[in-house]
């Protein structure tokens, strides 16, 4: 009777002391290592799209340093206008800045009165709630024409915070592929 007392107190014992395996040990951290390796290689991942892309903006600034200077484009501007000439505007966002707007016409009247030159502009057929997007989509069936010496670019009051850097940047990038931004100046 002893005996088998003993063997039971034993039993009892022995469960908490159970020992895990190699194996089951492996499994359990398996998955935790896997998942440390996934967001180790996408950080890695994103550090490297953020330093190409990083590259590349410094490759067009310089490239844009390189082409002009604003200052002298800003001048030339006004010289155009103080000689009598014609400075070509265009105006391209929502209806903050439009040919109609009280901004717009008292720029224009402050302008000829102030230079002898004449402001011409052309107005890109945009909806009064234009975002960076439709801009982006406009400019791609616009077709170029005439350079404009001045470009007004009014985006953001509709565009959602999160999508308008991308959109914007990609409507500056468009303006640089139709060769209008590297000779012109914008506001």
């Amino acid at each position: 009777m002893e005996e088998i007392q003993g063997q039971k107190e034993e039993e009892k014992k022995s469960y908490g002391k159970k020992r895990k395996s190699p194996m089951g040990i492996f499994l359990t951290i398996l998955p935790l290592l896997l998942g440390a390796l996934v967001v180790f290689l996408v950080y890695q991942y994103g550090k490297e799209v953020i330093r190409e892309r990083n590259s590349h903006n410094k490759e067009l600034i310089h490239e844009a340093i390189a082409a002009s200077s604003g200052v002298n484009r800003t001048a030339a501007i006004f010289e155009k206008l103080n000689k009598g000439e014609e400075v070509y505007l265009l105006l391209f966002g929502d209806e903050s800045f439009r040919s109609d707007s009280f901004i717009f016409s008292s720029l224009k009247s402050s302008l000829e009165e102030q230079y002898s030159g004449k402001l011409r502009y052309n107005e890109a057929n945009l909806p009064n709630t234009a975002t960076a997007l439709s801009g982006y989509l406009s400019l791609k069936t616009m077709e170029t024409g005439a350079q404009p010496d001045l470009i007004f670019l009014s985006f953001g009051d509709h565009d959602e915070p999160y999508t308008f850097p991308y959109y914007y940047e990609l409507l500056l990038r468009s303006l640089m592929e139709k060769n209008i931004l590297k000779r012109r100046f914008f506001l």
